[in-house]
């Protein structure tokens, strides 16, 4: 079992939700998965609540002991409060000391609506990689890159599938930086989008998994869409199409346990990163006889129908 992927999703609730458009940048740029981790992260943020009081308390504590969790700009914001606002010690007027006390109530006098939400989004993130148990030392770039994506794929993420992945899981993939890698993962993702977050296997195509390994919902919008995007891309995407290399796509996902089980039947594939052979196929009989069980019932109940009706 993958309970490397799986695991922070099932089992930790630890994960965060990726748009399946995010997935084709794998194709085109080595840290796509550092976009993915921030657009997640971020996201996530933006349902949790942040109080001004708690916020501020929060920042003043990072500023003095966790510095490294602030954001540029609110540290320089912080740095010219120390500087003008110092307090004289009583023991000798020629040194100063900082207050945590004097910068907290400079902070809670700021009537700069700007300064506050800018505290307040902080904070959220702050909180959302501390609920994720990821070291929040990278918040500075978050929100840029967060704001970045969405004005780059601005046409694209409304109504797009989410595809579930544990934050941790994401955290490990950084390293996957080869484009043999980079497909291996977006051939995973693309399988999980389809599976969806309450699954463990779906029955689908080939076509269907390149299709959401390029960031799209169905072959029908690739075909559309594919041809607006980058060369490099497209030959990519025409390289893949083929049945071999979507086999060997296959063998290798089997062979390094990015997949448990992929099998096809007719012209449906049926894959799994976490249930085994054995277990899919009793599922399909199980959910075959349910049906059967439901299609007799009904019969029983028009014929019942039939006699009162006589």
């Amino acid at each position: 079992m993958n309970t490397d992927f799986i695991g922070a999703v099932e089992a930790t609730k630890s994960y965060v939700l990726i748009p399946l458009p995010l997935v084709r940048s794998l194709f085109l740029k080595e840290d796509a998965v550092i976009d993915m981790l921030d657009y997640g992260i971020y996201s996530y943020s933006l349902k949790m609540e942040a109080r001004n009081e708690e916020a501020f308390m929060k920042l003043v504590d990072c500023y003095y002991h966790e510095r490294t969790s602030l954001t540029n700009s609110l540290a320089h914001r912080l740095d010219n409060y120390v500087e003008d606002e110092v307090l004289i010690s009583p023991e000798d007027g020629d040194e100063r000391e900082i207050s945590n006390e004097l910068l907290r109530y400079v902070i809670y006098e700021e009537c700069d609506e700007s300064f506050i939400d800018k505290v307040k989004t902080w904070y959220r993130v702050f909180l959302a990689y501390r609920s994720l148990g990821i070291k929040p030392n990278t918040i500075n770039s978050t929100e840029d890159n967060y704001l970045n994506i969405t004005a780059e794929y601005r046409n694209s993420l409304t109504g797009c599938p989410l595809i579930a992945v544990g934050s941790d899981y994401l955290i490990a993939a950084q390293k996957r930086k080869s484009i043999d890698e980079r497909i291996l993962l977006a051939y995973q993702l693309g399988i999980m989008s389809i599976i969806g977050k309450h699954r463990q296997w779906c029955a689908t195509t080939k076509d269907m998994i390149r299709a959401r390994m390029f960031g799209y919902k169905n072959t029908t919008e690739m075909e559309t869409s594919i041809k607006k995007e980058a060369k490099s891309l497209v030959e990519l995407n025409k390289k893949l199409s083929s049945r071999w290399a979507m086999d060997n796509l296959r063998e290798k996902a089997l062979n390094t346990k990015i997949i448990d089980c992929c099998f096809g039947y007719g012209r449906r594939v049926y894959v799994s990163v976490c249930k085994t052979f054995d277990e899919i196929k009793t599922e399909i009989a199980d959910g075959l006889n349910s049906q059967e069980t439901k299609n007799e019932r009904k019969r029983q109940r028009l014929e019942f129908k039939k006699l009162l009706t006589k």
